[in-house]
């Protein structure tokens, strides 16, 4: 049986909510961004209890790297279709051909597009593992974990228990604690 403490999260959800409807009223030209990760679908819900029955007062923003899951983008559209909110997508592989962003190069780049699945450390040899995503969105800076949970319950107790934080599993930290964010500094995200 969870043991959360539901009047904290009661308390934190309307805090987000009076947030959200702050910055609306405030901001000329709001967004939400929107990754298609577990944070971003929150933050939609939490849009749609601040603003419905009316239309949000703000576009989402998807910023395509072109190394998203396809089901995270069949489950963006999905979505953005059933909630009739408006949906705004740029494209990092435009911003390269434009000059506006340069890409990555070096062994960074190639860490980054290593794939999770293979052990590279044998040439010879390949196996499968079992594994699952903690987040969804850009899969070069999202690794898998090694996992054997299936059904929900088993995989909120494998997180419950776990000793690698979500953060601990990205790519990203892998080249160096700040990578994300100068990732974001220099227009990739």
């Amino acid at each position: 049986m969870s043991t959360y403490n539901f009047d904290y999260l009661d308390e934190l959800e309307a805090e987000a909510i009076h947030i959200l409807r702050e910055v609306a009223g405030q901001f000329e030209k709001p967004a939400l961004l929107f990754s298609g990760g577990k944070d971003s679908i929150t933050l939609v819900r939490l849009a749609e209890k601040a603003f419905r029955p009316g239309k949000f007062p703000f576009p989402l923003v998807h910023i395509d790297t072109g190394h998203n899951f396809q089901e995270t983008i069949d489950y963006r559209d999905k979505m953005i279709e059933r909630i009739g909110e408006r949906l705004i997508v740029g494209s990092v592989q435009e911003s390269i051909d434009q000059g506006k962003v340069v890409e990555q190069k070096g062994k960074n780049a190639q860490l980054m597009a290593a794939s999770p699945f293979l052990n590279m450390d044998d040439e010879d040899t390949v196996f499968r593992k079992q594994v699952r995503f903690r987040t969804v969105g850009d899969m070069s800076c999202t690794a898998a974990v090694e996992s054997e949970a299936v059904l929900i319950d088993d995989i909120i107790s494998e997180i419950s228990s776990s000793k690698i934080s979500e953060r601990g599993a990205r790519l990203d930290d892998k080249v160096s604690e700040a990578a994300m964010e100068d990732r974001k500094k220099g227009g990739y995200f």
